[in-house]
């Protein structure tokens, strides 16, 4: 999935590679934010974005085997599971 900006407040499930971007037309990288209110469930789950990547209290990101997010900023308030997970982030609160 990929988008300039993105609200889950819903479900987004697979049962192997989900991966959410923030890409600009010619696929690179974009500022724009990725924010889940909702669940989000994969056997790998990769997030990036060079701008903010929220959570609210209510979401959930759970992979059976790995998430991996980048972004500029990771605001997570809610529940994050999985076997591995790797960040990388020019600041996080």
């Amino acid at each position: 999935m990929s988008a300039t900006a993105l609200k889950t407040p819903g479900n987004i499930n697979s049962t192997g590679q989900t991966t959410i971007q923030s890409l600009t037309q010619d696929g690179s990288a974009n500022t724009g934010e990725i924010y889940n209110l909702g669940n989000i469930t994969g056997e790998n789950i990769n997030l990036q974005t060079n701008g903010t990547l929220a959570q609210s209290s209510s979401g959930r990101i759970e992979a059976t085997n790995a998430i991996t997010a980048h972004s500029y900023w990771l605001n997570q308030n809610g529940y994050m599971n999985a076997a591995d997970i790797t960040t990388d982030h020019g600041r996080s609160e």
